[in-house]
């Protein structure tokens, strides 16, 4: 039992899930200062999962980062990190055009795509989880190429 007043519960996690959650926190790690006291919390947690992926599941974390779908899943990420700092802004300024319009439709367009990556992420590393989703029949590749700024093409 944890006898320190933090708590930190072990749960089980695709591996998928893991690699997406580091992408997000190196994310964070790039855009929150070394000094900013949110830091050592995104610090801490990106600690935890690398040695859950090394120590846990024998995975040797610099090639993993640098295979092309965990890359790729850190490209969408970004975008993700982008569409939703734009959606903020325009909520802020209180402008609900058709930028924002175009930017609210990417989202699920790149969950989806996150979605399809982590899937393959956890068939490449055998992951015993697989993160599945409730809706059928969204066909993202019609509507796949969306910017950093939510534009959506192919539409």
């Amino acid at each position: 039992m944890n006898t320190s007043s933090q708590r930190m519960p072990l749960v089980p996690a695709s591996i998928g899930d893991v690699i997406d959650r580091l992408t997000i926190l190196h994310l964070k790690q790039k855009h929150i200062e070394a000094g900013d006291a949110r830091r050592a919390h995104v610090d801490r947690e990106c600690h935890h999962l690398e040695r859950a992926l090394t120590e846990q599941c024998g995975l040797h974390l610099d090639r993993v980062l640098s295979t092309p779908a965990v890359q790729e899943l850190a490209l969408i990420n970004g975008r993700l990190w982008d569409v939703e700092d734009e959606i903020r802004l325009c909520l802020k300024a209180d402008r609900y055009d058709e930028h924002f319009v175009n930017l609210a439709r990417s989202v699920p367009l790149l969950n989806d795509q996150r979605s399809a990556l982590k899937y393959r992420i956890n068939s490449e590393y055998g992951s015993a989880l697989v993160e599945v989703k409730s809706y059928d029949g969204f066909e993202i590749d019609r509507l796949k190429n969306v910017d950093a700024k939510g534009n959506v093409s192919g539409s």
